[in-house]
């Protein structure tokens, strides 16, 4: 049977669809991984989040050096051939200052794993940087996601969601 130009035409261009879409999955996939429990890096004053693949934890003692109750789970990216991605958690004593919010970026109010939370956007030359604040069983906690321009900030979110204090038995492991 011999092929028409429509029917070779329709094959080449059904053949480039598929190599297309193999090579725009490929790309949306996170070179971080998906969160995985295994991975779980627990502060000793109680909080914990996932670390993502390729990335170093560097620990921080329970009492930092402030001595005001902030305590700072800490990631960077290994290497990376650009301004690393990094990724944090800590614990603040208290709600942080408006004014002092209004200095650090754009500040948005959202939410994070259901509550209230304020989200601050600084964006620098090279790189940004994302902090949520929102209040856990009485407590604060920021988690900042720091990226270059080049990455998308949303790439770590799944980490972030991955964030849980003690007292919180309802939230997530690794699914928001």
């Amino acid at each position: 049977m011999q092929q028409t130009p429509f029917l070779k035409t329709l094959g080449t261009i059904a053949v480039a669809m598929i190599i297309v879409s193999v090579l725009f999955y490929r790309g949306c996939q996170s070179r971080y991984g998906d969160p995985d429990e295994a991975r779980r890096v627990s502060h000793p004053a109680g909080f914990s989040i996932i670390m993502p693949k390729s990335f170093t934890h560097f620990p921080i003692p329970l009492y930092d050096g402030k001595g005001d109750g902030t305590y700072t789970i800490s990631m960077l990216e290994d290497k990376s051939e650009m301004i690393p991605a990094s990724l944090s958690v800590t614990r603040l004593p208290s709600p942080p200052p408006e004014d002092w919010l209004a200095k650090q970026g754009k500040v948005e109010k959202t939410t994070f794993q259901t509550r209230p939370a304020i989200r601050v956007i600084r964006e620098k030359s090279r790189d940004r940087e994302i902090s949520l604040f929102f209040e856990h069983a009485g407590r604060w906690y920021r988690i900042t996601l720091g990226t270059p321009n080049e990455l998308e900030w949303d790439v770590l979110l799944p980490f972030a969601n991955t964030f849980r204090a003690e007292g919180s038995e309802n939230s997530p492991t690794t699914a928001p």
